[in-house]
C-alpha cells in the first residue's frame, strides 16, 4: 500500500518521473498561473499572473529559489529567510487526451523546456510524496497529515493537504445540457509551514473560472490567509461551486423534461420514454451519490485537520480554526440540501414516466379490451361456420328456400341448349338453412358475452375484498 512517508514527507527527486511533459492544453490557449502574495500583510499584494513562456517558468523558477527551503537532501538554507503569512499556488491546467489514454494530473501541458523549473519549483514548494501516486489512481481522495521537519532551525511543524478529484460527470452534465463542456474536476497538493504561516500550493486540472474563483476566495478572506487549513478551506469552496453548478444545470434540464412531459399528449409522450430519459435517471443518480461521495470526504479529512489544529492552542489559530468550522458546517449543509434536490429531480422524473407509462397500459388494455370484444363476437360465428363446414353435413341433399320449402336442383344449363333449359328450377343463391347458423352462432355468441361479462364482475369483486383486506 502507497503509505505518506515518514522519512522523507516532501516529493523526493525519484518521484519526478512520475510526471509527463510536452501535453496540449484542453481547452486551446488555456495557460498556466500564478497566485501569490509574498508580501507580509495578507491580501493587500495578492496578484495573478499567466505562466505564458519559458521566460516566464524561469522567473518564477528565480523567484522561488530565494524562499528555497533545501536545493537537496544535504543542503538546507535557513528557514526565517522565508515570508511570513504568504502563500503561492501555482494553477495547472487540463491536458489534452493522447490517443485511447485518458489524460491525468501527472500529464502536464508544460513543454519540456520548462522541465528543469518546474522540477525547481516542486521542490520549493515541498509538495506531499504521496501525491504522484495519487494522481495516477482513480479514485477520488484528500488526505490532511501533520509532520515535523528540521528546515535548518530545529524541528518545525508542516501540514501536508492532497485531495484528487475523479469525476467525468461535469462533461456529461454540460453534454445533455447542451452547454459549452468544461470539466471542473481538479486535484490539489500542498504544503503550510506553520512557524513561518506559509502556504505553497499546486493546483491541477483547472479551468480559468475556478482560478478567478479561488482568487476571489482569498481576496475576500484575509483571516484565512496564514492558517494551515487555508488550502483545504479552498478545496471545500471549490468542490461546492462544482457541485452546484452540476446540480443546478441538472435542475434545468429537469424541469424541461417535465415541461415536454406535460405538454405532450400521452401518445407523442410515448416517444420520449426511450433509453436517454432513462440515461438521464441515472445521470441524477450519479450526481447525487457523488455529493453524497464529497459530503463523507470533507467530513473525513476536515475531522482530521482540525484536530491536528488543536495541538497548536494559540489564541489566534484557536479563532480562526472555529472560522473554518462555522464555514465547514455550512457547506456541510449546503452539500445536504444538494443531495436532497438531486433526490427530488430522481422521484419527479421517476414518477413521472410510471405516470405516462400506466397511462400508456392503460390505452393498451382499453383497446386489447375492444379487441378482445370483437373477437368475441367473431369467434362463435367461425367457430359455427367451420362445424357446417365439416363432411359430416350433406345440406346440399335436400335444398330449401329462405321460406323453407323444397327446392327442386338442376343442372347448370350449357351454351347449347339454353332455350331448352330455361324453364328448369335451380337452387337458390342463399340456403334456407341460414336460420340454423344464425340461430347457433347467436346462442354461442350470447353464452360467450354473458361469460365473460359474470367473469370480470367477479374479478372485480375479488379486487375489491383483497384491498379492504
Amino acid at each position: 500500500m502507497d503509505w505518506p512517508s515518514d522519512s522523507d514527507p516532501f516529493i523526493a527527486p525519484n518521484n519526478y518521473g512520475f510526471f509527463d511533459f510536452d501535453f496540449p492544453a484542453r481547452n486551446a490557449g488555456q495557460l498556466c498561473k500564478v497566485i501569490k502574495n509574498w508580501g507580509q500583510n495578507g491580501t493587500e499584494n495578492i496578484v495573478l499572473e499567466d505562466l505564458r513562456d519559458l521566460n516566464d517558468w524561469e522567473r518564477l523558477s528565480q523567484v522561488a529559489k530565494s524562499f528555497i527551503i533545501y536545493q537537496d537532501l544535504t543542503t538546507v538554507d535557513n528557514i526565517y529567510q522565508l515570508p511570513r503569512n504568504s502563500f503561492t499556488i501555482l494553477c495547472i491546467p487540463w491536458a489534452e487526451s493522447s490517443g485511447s489514454e485518458p489524460p491525468n494530473y501527472t500529464d502536464l501541458p508544460i513543454h519540456p523546456s520548462c522541465k528543469i523549473h518546474w522540477e525547481n519549483i516542486v521542490r520549493v514548494f515541498n509538495l506531499p510524496s504521496h501525491f504522484p501516486k495519487l494522481a495516477m489512481k482513480g479514485d477520488s481522495s484528500a488526505t490532511s497529515i501533520i509532520r515535523e521537519h528540521d528546515f535548518g532551525a530545529g524541528l518545525e511543524n508542516i501540514w501536508m493537504h492532497t485531495a484528487n478529484i475523479i469525476s467525468e460527470l461535469d462533461r456529461s452534465v454540460s453534454d445533455m445540457a447542451k452547454v459549452p463542456s468544461e470539466s471542473n474536476s481538479f486535484a490539489m497538493a500542498a504544503t503550510h509551514l506553520g512557524q513561518k504561516s506559509l502556504t505553497f500550493a499546486v493546483m491541477f486540472g483547472f479551468s480559468d473560472g475556478q482560478v478567478l474563483n479561488m482568487q476571489d476566495h482569498l481576496s475576500t478572506s484575509s483571516d484565512a490567509i496564514g492558517h494551515p487549513l487555508l488550502m483545504l478551506g479552498i478545496y471545500a469552496e471549490l468542490q461546492l461551486e462544482r457541485l452546484n453548478f452540476m446540480v443546478n444545470t441538472s435542475h434545468d434540464i429537469y424541469k424541461d423534461l417535465v415541461d415536454q412531459l406535460k405538454l405532450q399528449v400521452t401518445g407523442e409522450a410515448k416517444r420520449t420514454l426511450n433509453w436517454s430519459m432513462v440515461d438521464t435517471v441515472r445521470l441524477f443518480r450519479e450526481i447525487e451519490a457523488e455529493v453524497k461521495t464529497a459530503q463523507l470526504i470533507l467530513s473525513k479529512v476536515y475531522s482530521s485537520a482540525e484536530e491536528q489544529c488543536s495541538t497548536d492552542m494559540t489564541k489566534d489559530i484557536i479563532r480562526k480554526t472555529n472560522l473554518f468550522s462555522d464555514r465547514f458546517n455550512d457547506i456541510c449543509t449546503s452539500l445536504d440540501g444538494l443531495g436532497a434536490r438531486c433526490r427530488t429531480m430522481v422521484d419527479g422524473l421517476s414518477f413521472s414516466m410510471d405516470i405516462i407509462t400506466s397511462e400508456l397500459s392503460r390505452q393498451e388494455a382499453k383497446t386489447a379490451s375492444a379487441l378482445s370484444f370483437v373477437a368475441m363476437i367473431y369467434l362463435p360465428l367461425s367457430a359455427i361456420a367451420t362445424i357446417f363446414a365439416m363432411p359430416i353435413f350433406q345440406w346440399s341433399n335436400d335444398w330449401r328456400d329462405l321460406l323453407y320449402r323444397p327446392v327442386h336442383s338442376g343442372n347448370t344449363p350449357s351454351d347449347s341448349n339454353l332455350e331448352s333449359s330455361s324453364n328448369t328450377t335451380k337452387s337458390p343463391v342463399v340456403s334456407g338453412y341460414l336460420y340454423i347458423y344464425i340461430g347457433i352462432s347467436a346462442l354461442f355468441t350470447s353464452a360467450t358475452l354473458i361469460g365473460f361479462n359474470f367473469y370480470m364482475r367477479r374479478r372485480i369483486r375479488m379486487n375489491c375484498r383483497g384491498q379492504i383486506r
